[in-house]
């Protein structure tokens, strides 16, 4: 085979796997209309889509440097998942400020039990960070402490907020609200076959009454699998590696499973609820997926509304995952939305969005506000 052979079939090799990325990027810009219990493939793929859309970027530069001219395949690929990327990055979000309206400040947060840390140097230095943000609502998940740094002592480290709602059930990962106004009609939601949970109460805000969720919906498993599932692919023995693979794919879509049926029950509580709704917590989603769509449909995403550059809230994973959020119902508006890095205590950072009550009539299309 002549050397210009071999060229042309490298190039046709390497056109060919272009191609392929390319269509499994674009269908991934579709996993969001199907229920993982319906459909196994879609939200998988969508759980791939940061890496995916990363990797399309690396290869349209380095096309480009060659001057390849199927550079933009990847760059259509990438164009594909716009609702994904707006969902990501924001630049141009000018909201509107009514200086006289109360403004409500919520924070969600991931504190991963406060990082196990015995003095309680990080749970006291959130506090105070939160005090000076002027954070009216906090919701925490993963709420714990220790022997040496009791929930007594965090409960005084976050005395600055008067009003609580912790509830414990056993076996569960604990959820907490602390207030600056009075909460009333407080439940704590279970969630059959999980560890997760949500709460749901109503808060006395100053603008009127609004009904809160936090939520801790159903994990991925990666974390607590991932030396395992690492081990598994690093056996030299093939049917190692494909029984690993499986089972992690397994163990993944079966949490999708879960974590639909969790948003549907949310989504079902949201329609029949009387008041504004505010939605935040770490929902273990990413923009692209299932669990997005559904709520993204009843409300508004308040870093859509009003976030500034790059939202993400791992800073793992190559800072690629935004799984923690915060929405919120048209009857409110957000006029100021980020995701501060905080080391203090989890891999999380927290999000922070101040809210107002909307004075203008709106109405809610495809999800979001529109100014009539």
């Amino acid at each position: 085979m002549g050397q210009s052979a071999v060229k042309g079939l490298a190039q046709f090799i390497i056109s060919c796997l272009v191609l392929i990325l390319a269509g499994f990027t674009i269908a991934a810009s579709f996993a969001g209309n199907y229920h993982p219990a319906e459909n196994t493939f879609m939200p998988l793929l969508g759980m791939a889509l940061p890496v995916l859309l990363l990797v399309n970027l690396v290869l349209a530069v380095l096309l480009l440097l060659m001057r390849k001219g199927i550079f933009l395949i990847p760059v259509l690929a990438i164009a594909a998942n716009w609702n994904y990327l707006n969902s990501v990055i924001q630049f141009n979000n000018k909201p509107i400020v009514v200086a006289d309206a109360p403004t409500l400040t919520i924070a969600t947060y991931n504190v991963h039990s406060f990082g196990h840390e015995f003095t309680g140097y990080s749970c006291k230095e959130l506090a105070h960070y939160l005090e000076d943000e002027k954070v009216d609502i906090i919701c925490f998940q993963e709420f714990e402490g220790n022997q040496a740094f009791s929930l007594d002592s965090i409960y005084t480290a976050f005395s600055h907020w008067p009003y609580r709602y912790v509830p414990v059930a056993p076996e569960h990962l604990q959820l907490a609200v602390f207030s600056l106004h009075p909460l009333k009609h407080t439940e704590h939601i279970l969630y059959p076959e999980s560890a997760n949970c949500s709460l749901v109460c109503d808060v006395e805000a100053p603008g009127g009454t609004v009904t809160l969720f936090n939520n801790h919906l159903q994990t991925t498993s990666v974390s607590q699998r991932r030396t395992t599932w690492a081990q598994g692919l690093d056996y030299g023995d093939t049917r190692k590696k494909i029984e690993t693979t499986q089972d992690a794919a397994e163990t993944l879509h079966g949490n999708l499973v879960k974590r639909a049926a969790q948003v549907d029950s949310l989504c079902q509580r949201i329609r029949t609820t009387e008041h504004p709704v505010i939605l935040c917590g770490d929902l273990n989603s990413l923009p692209s997926s299932y669990s997005y769509h559904q709520l993204s449909q009843l409300l508004t995403d308040a870093f859509l509304e009003s976030g500034s550059g790059y939202m993400y809230t791992i800073r793992g994973g190559w800072r690629l995952l935004r799984i923690d959020y915060l929405f919120h119902s048209s009857r409110l508006r957000s006029i100021e939305t980020f995701s501060p890095r905080q080391e203090l205590c989890s891999d999380h950072n927290p999000v922070i969005a101040r809210l107002q009550y909307n004075p203008i009539p709106m109405s809610a299309q495809d999800g979001a506000e529109v100014i009539e």
